[in-house]
């Protein structure tokens, strides 16, 4: 079972930065925590994504296995 099959892409309202939550709805970062996920809003976590720095939360990109603890490092 693949891991990132649980996994969504989300930015809540009042943050900055696109978060990646498991079905909890708790960010993997450990920062963010959302009581209402609109389907709309958000998207499946495929691990085809790219990190952006200054658009995505790298703690979440790294803990879910999108970027390396190395490649992360140098962003």
């Amino acid at each position: 079972m693949d891991k990132k099959k649980d996994l969504f892409l989300a930015k809540p309202y009042n943050m900055k930065i696109w978060h990646i939550f498991g079905k909890d709805h708790r960010s993997l970062c450990g920062k963010v925590a959302i009581l209402f996920v609109d389907k709309d809003q958000c998207e499946d976590v495929k691990g085809t994504e790219e990190y952006q720095k200054g658009q995505d939360c790298k703690a979440c990109f790294r803990k879910a296995g999108i970027i390396s603890k190395k490649s992360s490092d140098e962003t």
